[in-house]
């Protein structure tokens, strides 16, 4: 089976599907039986482990897309995805599309009126034609909007190696003074207001210093966005006058893991999502989380025990908050175990690509 992924998103660490693709593709190619590749627009991106391709470098589309005997399609909202489904309706060649959280509701609401006739022109027709739509986990399926009867969930993978890398042993933190908060909080994802909820965490984080309690939390903000959401959030933190709550901008690679590695409880407060990889990644360094519905681990987190869930608002944010730092040392470790386990059981890559196989093979032999 030849598998072509196309991304219309950047690939870049700073996006989460810019940070799944190319590790999903080369672990397709490591433990499957089959081979993938990438399919880019504008973005420069190079890869020495897997074949990748410029749209708008390809002279003959006809040829090139009847290499491969099934096309998926990362997002949704690019008008190339219509221009390739003509090529693959004339070919005869199955897609499937991962939509990412683009087809659930709460996403939906964004832009809502560009995204109405978008779809009534273009989108609804491309995912009901479509041989399936993958969705992570159960969660985003359930929040999604339903345009096609036949769906997939394929969950995301995690490669453990960077994680157990020998120059990152494990980290113990020490509390430096009898002042200092017991449990360290980290915000890991990208600075959004209308999307990863950055605005829900900093209006909680007011609420809890206008209830006289901030000198409880300890916060650690990392993350990219927008030059004037980052610079509300740094005026906002700053505003917070604590010592123990700072923006640190972006973080990536060795650094992203020394970061988890030295926090105690992972936080993100999203309208929506797919499901994150700063999530998995978290829970895998034994970081329990603290999440809104829209990080779609309802399921998850009522049968593994990882975590807290809370509603999307400040109020609720705040109340968490305060909660989870007073817990004891022992509350919090036996949710880090049960948070390793459960990425280790359910996510390592190669448990993952026999899921993805499956379903790829099914979807072409059904369209032979």
């Amino acid at each position: 089976m030849k598998i072509l992924h196309v991304v219309g998103n950047k690939i870049e660490a700073s996006n989460g599907i810019g940070r799944l693709i190319p590790e999903m593709i080369s672990m397709h190619n490591k433990f499957g039986s089959f081979t993938s590749s990438l399919l880019v627009f504008e973005d420069l991106y190079e890869s020495f482990d897997f074949d990748v391709s410029n749209y708008n470098n390809i002279k003959d589309r006809i040829t090139f897309f009847s290499e491969f005997d099934l096309v998926v399609f990362h997002g949704l909202y690019f008008l190339k995805f219509i221009k390739i489904k003509k090529i693959l309706a004339k070919l005869g060649t199955p897609y499937l599309v991962k939509p990412h959280s683009s087809l659930m509701v709460s996403a939906q609401k964004k832009s809502y009126l560009k995204k109405i006739l978008a779809n009534a022109l273009f989108f609804n027709s491309f995912v009901n034609n479509a041989a399936g739509v993958i969705y992570t986990n159960a969660d985003e399926k359930i929040n999604s909007r339903v345009l096609n009867n036949a769906n997939y969930i394929e969950p995301n993978g995690i490669d453990f190696s960077l994680f157990d890398s020998e120059i990152l042993p494990d980290i113990k933190r020490v509390t430096s003074s009898i002042s200092e908060p017991s449990v360290k909080f980290i915000y890991l994802s990208r600075i959004d207001f209308s999307h990863k909820g950055t605005d829900i965490l900093l209006d909680a984080l007011d609420l809890i210093k206008s209830r006289g309690e901030i000198s409880r939390i300890h916060l650690d903000i990392y993350g990219k966005g927008p030059s004037s959401e980052e610079r509300i959030t740094i005026e906002r933190v700053a505003s917070l006058d604590s010592s123990h709550i700072s923006f640190k901008g972006p973080i990536y690679g060795v650094d992203k893991v020394r970061a988890f590695k030295s926090s105690d409880v992972f936080v993100l407060t999203s309208r929506y999502e797919g499901f994150p990889m700063a999530i998995l990644e978290a829970l895998y360094c034994g970081l329990p989380c603290i999440v809104t519905p829209g990080a779609n681990m309802n399921d998850i987190l009522s049968c593994n025990d990882v975590g807290w869930l809370t509603r999307l608002d400040a109020e609720s944010v705040a109340d968490t908050l305060l909660q989870v730092s007073t817990l004891k040392d022992g509350s919090i470790s036996s949710k880090s175990d049960f948070a390793r386990d459960y990425v280790i059981n359910n996510h390592e890559w190669s448990k993952v690509v026999k899921i993805t196989e499956n379903i790829y093979r099914s979807v072409i032999e059904n369209a032979s």
